[in-house]
């Protein structure tokens, strides 16, 4: 498990293992998975675009989204926040 605290944009390859991300009010995640991926909303509020869904999705903590289609998608944080991020195999 990592753990990134994030200022800026980060990017981030998911693949296979369990990552925890903190993210500042606006900070944007850019991410890229080759399987299905899970977010889940620890702490905070998110904003989730995925490149071929038709609709953007918000979290709030308690919440989880799993992403179905392997490519890219942004994460941007509304409220600072903490997410889990890991592949749905």
């Amino acid at each position: 498990m990592r753990c990134h605290f994030l200022r800026r944009a980060l990017d981030v390859n998911v693949s296979g293992e369990l990552l925890h991300v903190q993210v500042l009010r606006r900070g944007l995640i850019r991410l890229s998975f080759r399987r299905c991926l899970d977010i889940h909303c620890l702490e905070g509020v998110f904003w989730i675009t995925q490149d071929g869904r038709r609709a953007d999705i918000v979290i709030e903590p308690g919440q989880a989204v799993e992403l179905i289609s392997p490519g890219a998608a942004i994460v941007q944080a509304l409220a600072a926040g903490r997410l889990c991020l890991r592949d749905s195999q």
